[in-house]
């Protein structure tokens, strides 16, 4: 008899073929357990080993022993007559079979039951005309609802991290990012901001409700879990006005193979939504943001450390770490923009603070220099990376601003009120609210708090351009503003806005109750008693303010309005001979609302600075202070 003939008797194949197929039942079925109770990556890897070095044991078993009524013997002792293997053989191939289902029956239920979906992925081909041409003769892909040429809207929510590592929640944030990057460069897709769609993150709510607070009909959202180097993304596109799932997929990767993933999962949305992707967007969606794992994980972290340092007030030991994880993602990637931006707000709030005397710390002429140089290096380093002309606009008129090159201010400015962009402005209210520029700027805000809703910043500069535009009860009227009501930007310009209107009580309520801290509380007491004509009211919560935490900026606003003419000059003769001076006295003049806060003659580089771009002083007071007679 040959070996191979021998092999089968002994049902040495049947016992390997049981044995690997009850393995793996074994190992998917334990690794399912072990990630509901998130057990370390070790314990199923040491299983599998056990399993692997099991299989040769099983073999030699089946090879040497043999089964028969009297219990297991050694196959040399058993009498071939007598032998019962082709029994034992009918019986292990209903055990196969038996195994067979089970296998058959762990795909369906990980197909149906572990990642459901509504409706399957359909195979969708782009044309090189740009039509969206679908695959099989029957096939219908569910497309967007949206009318032929509107945009498809759509928001990437934050992936969940679903293993609890160091950095892995970083991770899932970045992965996030870089795909809606990479959606943002697709032309015909309106993506919604990420500072918008990471407000939900970590909120339970309908993927209707979050949709509706976003004005989107798609929404995207997925989870990550990580274990040593072993990837696992799931990644989903729901249509909001039904809550079907578009398509759906899960990737088992490494952490080398992130980039490709989060490039598939782009393309895939993009395809799905009906939109054409020729060489140029595909080329442009590879490209976008930052495309390596360490580098988003320290961007992430420095990112998250630049938001919470802007709360009620700049908390600048924020600002330092998280510049130091921004320099750890820009040694990888040197030419990512929005880096470069959030980076260059360290030294911009350094250099304001010291022209204003914010705090105790005082700068020598050696560090006022070096930071200087700092932040515009790192202005132009952003405007050089800027993804495209839009962005690039915008970074080219922070950048002016900040050098006080106001030869530029006019044309960047009128640039980039005009774009349709949701590129993000910085410092453009500085100059936008001009009355001239105030309702093209009120525009322009409302179209960027279009793309992130949930920003309140930008409800903060709509109300200001009505403002100063001479319109404050439209400004309030505006819809929207109620999720706003409480952030400090636009507390300060609602109480602006009423005591322009005379409606001084209610100003008082929102100073009192609305304003974040006792220092703005003072301040916003000082204003609406100003605004009054009650001087001594006033001076009392100057006084009051003097007394505590105080810069420079806030006693120029004061002493203006309760027409304290000399003071006003003083304090800003003081500002306009440091570095960023100008930036800190036109922040006055935009906070101020009263016209002129200060005489140009006290202010000779400011003065420069303003006329050389061609923009008229004193400018029309909008809110009447009538203890200010300049």
């Amino acid at each position: 008899m040959s070996l191979f003939d021998e092999l089968k008797r002994r049902n040495v194949f049947r016992v390997g073929i049981a044995y690997v197929l009850m393995g793996w039942v074994l190992l998917q079925g334990a690794d399912f357990v072990l990630d509901l109770i998130g057990a370390p990556e070790w314990v199923i890897r040491a299983l599998a080993v056990v399993v692997v070095i099991g299989l040769p044991i099983a073999l030699f078993f089946a090879w040497a022993f043999e089964l028969t009524p009297e219990g297991i013997k050694r196959e040399a002792e058993v009498d071939r007559s007598a032998s019962i293997t082709p029994r034992t053989g009918r019986r292990m191939d209903r055990g196969i079979i038996v195994l067979l289902a089970l296998v058959v029956g762990w795909f369906l239920f990980d197909e149906f039951y572990l990642e459901p979906r509504e409706a399957a992925p359909t195979p969708v081909a782009v044309t090189g005309e740009g039509e969206v041409k679908v695959e099989g003769e029957d096939a219908a892909p569910e497309m967007s609802t949206n009318p032929p040429g509107a945009p498809r809207t759509v928001a990437v929510l934050p992936f969940r991290a679903m293993s609890s590592g160091e950095d892995d929640e970083y991770f899932a944030d970045g992965l996030t990012e870089e795909i809606l990057n990479a959606l943002a460069h697709v032309p015909g897709l309106s993506v919604t901001s990420r500072t918008s769609a990471f407000h939900f993150k970590d909120q339970d709510l309908p993927i209707g409700e979050i949709a509706e607070q976003l004005g989107v009909d798609h929404v995207v959202e997925g989870s990550v879990r990580r274990s040593g180097d072993r990837l696992r993304v799931t990644a989903q596109l729901i249509r909001a006005g039904d809550d079907s799932h578009l398509w759906s997929e899960n990737y088992d990767r490494t952490d080398a193979d992130a980039i490709a993933v989060q490039e598939d999962i782009a393309q895939r949305i993009a395809e799905t939504l009906g939109v054409f992707l020729d060489d140029t967007t595909l080329a442009l969606m590879r490209s976008a943001g930052l495309r390596d794992v360490t580098a988003f994980i320290e961007y992430q972290k420095g990112r998250k450390l630049h938001e919470q340092a802007h709360g009620h007030e700049v908390v600048m030991s924020l600002l330092v770490e998280g510049n130091a994880h921004l320099e750890a993602a820009l040694a990888v990637q040197p030419n990512f923009a929005p880096a470069w931006l959030f980076y260059s707000d360290y030294y911009t709030h350094l250099l304001l603070d010291h022209a204003t005397e914010e705090g105790e710390t005082r700068l020598s002429e050696e560090e006022v220099e070096a930071a200087y140089e700092a932040g515009r290096n790192a202005f132009q380093r952003a405007a050089r990376g800027a993804g495209n002309a839009d962005a690039r606009t915008a970074t080219e008129l922070d950048l002016a601003i900040y050098e006080g090159n106001s030869r530029a201010w006019r044309p960047l400015l009128e640039q980039v009120l005009a774009s349709e962009s949701c590129e993000d402005i910085i410092w453009v209210q500085l100059v936008g609210f001009v009355p001239e520029y105030a309702f093209a700027f009120a525009e322009a805000s409302q179209r960027l708090r279009a793309c992130d809703p949930m920003t309140n910043r930008y409800s903060g500069m709509i109300l200001s351009a009505y403002v100063w535009g001479g319109a404050p009860g439209e400004g309030l009227a505006l819809p929207g503003f109620n999720r706003a009501s409480i952030h400090p930007f636009y507390v300060k310009w609602k109480i602006l806005a009423l005591v322009a209107q005379g409606a001084f009580d209610e100003a008082q309520t929102t100073a009192t109750i609305d304003s974040p801290n006792q220092r703005a509380r003072r301040q916003a007491q000082a204003l609406v008693a100003a605004a009054r004509g009650d001087v001594e009211t006033a001076r009392y919560w100057d006084e009051e303010s003097r007394s505590g935490e105080d810069n420079h900026l806030f006693a120029l606003l004061r002493a203006a309005w309760t027409g304290d003419r000399q003071r006003a000059n003083e304090l800003a003769a003081h500002i306009d001979g440091e570095a960023l001076g100008h930036l800190s006295l036109m922040m006055t003049t935009y906070w101020c609302a009263c016209g002129a806060p200060f005489d140009l003659d006290a202010t000779p580089n400011f003065a420069a600075t303003w006329q050389a771009a061609d923009l008229p002083w004193p400018l029309a007071s909008p809110v009447d202070f009538p203890l200010k007679d300049w």
